[in-house]
C-alpha cells in the first residue's frame, strides 16, 4: 500500500480535482490522508463528499504551515511508501503504478518527472499561465544541491516510511529542497529519478499561497537558511550558488522598495 499525503489550506474550490485524480489510479492499493491545516472555507464539506471511499481520510489540525501538515500525515500514514500531492495539483492515472514498477529494489526515495505550470491570478481569475518545464534530462542529487531543479517535491516525490525523515517546520520557503537534502543524508545511495511525466504541478501567483506572498527578502533569507542548515553536507560543493542568490534577492528587494522592479508576484510574468 502507498500512503498519499495531501496538505491543504482553504482549497475547497480545487481540492476535489486532486482527489478525483487520485481515485482514478490504476494501482488501487492506496490510502489518502487529507491534512487540513486550519481551513476556514468549505474544505471539510468537499472532503465529506468522498467519504464513501474508505481509502480517503480527513484530519483537521490548527494552522501551522504545510510542513507541519505533512509531518502530521507522516504520523498517520500506514503505507510502506509515502507520496505527496499538493491540493491544487493533479496526478495521472498511472502515477502510482509507474512509481512502483520503476523504483528499483534498494532505493528509498524517488523524484518523478512532471509538467510545471505557473499561473497568475488577479481578482480570483486566471490571467496568464506559462508552461515552465526547464529541466535537465536525468537530475542527480548534486543537481538539487546546485539549484538546477526548479520543481516542488510537494507532488511527484516518493519515499519509504522507514527512511525516517521529517519536514522542517521552521522553513516557509524551500522546505522541499531541505527535505530532499535530508533524504540524501539519510541514504546517499537511495535516490532514483523517474523520467516518465506523471503529474501536473501548478504554482499559483496572485493568491494566498506562500510563494505568491513571499517578498524578495523572504527568498534571500530562505536561501541563506538552507545554506546554513546544509553547508557541511558532502554535496554542498558550490556554496556560491546560494551566496549569489542571497545577493540577487537582496538587490531585488532594494530595487523593489525604490519602485524599479515589479512586485514579486509578477517576477515570472513581467
Amino acid at each position: 500500500m502507498i500512503s498519499i499525503i495531501v496538505p491543504t489550506y482553504n482549497r475547497g474550490y480545487t481540492i476535489w480535482k486532486t482527489i478525483q485524480s487520485i481515485q482514478k489510479q490504476s494501482h488501487t492499493d492506496w490510502e489518502l490522508w487529507v491534512i487540513d491545516d486550519g481551513s476556514t472555507d468549505n474544505t471539510k464539506k468537499v472532503i465529506d463528499q468522498f467519504q464513501d471511499d474508505p481509502r480517503i481520510h480527513y484530519h483537521y489540525k490548527a494552522n501551522g504551515g504545510v510542513s507541519s501538515a505533512r509531518n502530521v500525515g507522516l504520523t498517520l500514514a500506514k503505507g510502506q511508501w509515502i507520496s505527496y500531492v499538493d491540493s491544487d495539483d493533479e496526478i495521472y492515472p498511472h502515477y502510482l503504478e509507474t512509481a512502483l514498477k520503476e523504483i528499483p529494489a534498494g532505493k528509498s526515495y524517488a523524484f518523478a518527472n512532471g509538467k510545471r505550470i505557473l499561473e497568475l491570478y488577479e481578482d480570483g481569475r486566471l490571467k496568464k499561465a506559462l508552461a515552465n518545464d526547464c529541466k535537465i534530462a536525468s537530475p542527480t542529487l548534486q543537481d538539487f544541491y546546485d539549484w538546477k531543479i526548479k520543481a516542488s517535491l510537494g507532488t511527484g516525490f516518493f519515499h519509504k516510511r522507514s527512511l525516517n525523515v521529517s519536514w522542517n517546520e521552521e522553513l516557509e520557503l524551500m522546505e522541499n529542497l531541505d527535505f530532499m537534502m535530508k533524504c540524501s543524508l539519510a541514504d546517499p545511495e537511495g535516490y532514483h529519478y523517474i523520467s516518465e511525466e506523471l503529474y501536473v504541478y501548478k504554482q499559483r501567483y496572485g493568491g494566498d499561497g506562500i510563494c505568491s506572498n513571499a517578498s524578495y527578502q523572504d527568498w534571500a533569507d530562505s536561501f541563506l537558511k538552507v545554506y546554513e542548515l546544509h553547508k557541511s553536507d558532502p554535496l554542498m560543493q558550490n556554496p556560491s550558488v546560494y551566496q549569489s542568490r542571497v545577493e540577487k534577492y537582496q538587490l531585488l528587494h532594494k530595487q523593489h522598495a525604490e519602485g524599479k522592479v515589479p512586485d514579486p508576484v509578477y517576477k515570472f510574468f513581467s
